[in-house]
């Protein structure tokens, strides 16, 4: 059977250009298994440059780095493979990695590129939702902070909201959504790409199911569909193609 995780051998790596400084100062990661975990930063030769350590929880886990990262190219964002060693006895940190739609280059913001992984451009490891904060460049030195959001693509999701339906699917930018729950004012349908990157949002009409939604101009590729109902958040999966 399929699964989330790679073999206990392996410690995957995301490997990434920083175009610019900026720090990390968050991600997140999904396990099924508790206990210690170090994240760490290491330059293009493997040499550790930061280093946190964390207590993982069952399920979906905001971790908080507040990594300097420094212009330079081919960094390394990884995990300790001795502490995991010492909490789990592999290699492997039992994080959740993709290898479903996955298509580097991603580019955050202009600010960082994220390449490949260890294990080539078909994998995706462990560290999802990126939550940086740069210093702009243009008349002000205030902070500006950017969320890039990585959708965990092809894995059971541990936290996975309520879904609603699209058809047809695939399509070729006109598709319906379904929704779970009448819509109110104020309500809206948010569209990402595989990135994570917002490309499109829509206030719905409310009162109605069923909501017909264009998307204009967009690559061929796999779409996330949010549906924010007050505090609620039901999530699709659209094909474009």
């Amino acid at each position: 059977a399929s699964t989330p995780y790679s073999g206990g051998q392996y410690n995957g790596e995301i490997i990434f250009d920083a175009i610019d400084p900026f720090i990390l100062r968050s991600v997140t990661v999904y396990t099924d298994t508790p206990g210690e975990r170090i994240v760490e930063l290491q330059d293009s030769d493997g040499n550790v440059l930061l280093a946190q350590s964390f207590n993982a929880t069952e399920g979906q886990q905001v971790v908080f780095l507040n990594f300097e990262i420094p212009q330079g190219t081919d960094l390394i964002l990884t995990t300790n493979a001795e502490q995991n060693q010492n909490t789990l006895g592999t290699n492997s940190p039992r994080l959740q990695r993709s290898n479903m739609d996955v298509a580097y280059p991603y580019i955050v913001d202009n600010v960082a590129e994220l390449k490949s992984s260890n294990y080539g451009i078909e994998y995706y490891y462990y560290f999802y939702n990126w939550e940086i904060k740069t210093v702009g460049k243009l008349c002000t030195s205030e902070a500006v902070e950017v969320v890039v959001e990585l959708v965990l693509v092809g894995t059971e999701d541990l936290d996975r909201p309520e879904t609603i339906s699209v058809f047809p699917n695939p399509s070729s930018g006109q598709f319906t959504l379904e929704l779970k729950e009448t819509p109110m004012d104020g309500d809206r349908i948010n569209i990402y790409n595989f990135a994570g990157a917002l490309v499109q949002t829509k206030v719905v009409e409310s009162g109605s199911l069923l909501q017909e939604v264009i998307l204009n101009n967009k690559a061929a590729g796999l779409y996330t569909i949010e549906f924010v109902s007050g505090n609620k958040v039901y999530s699709g999966k659209v094909v474009i193609d």
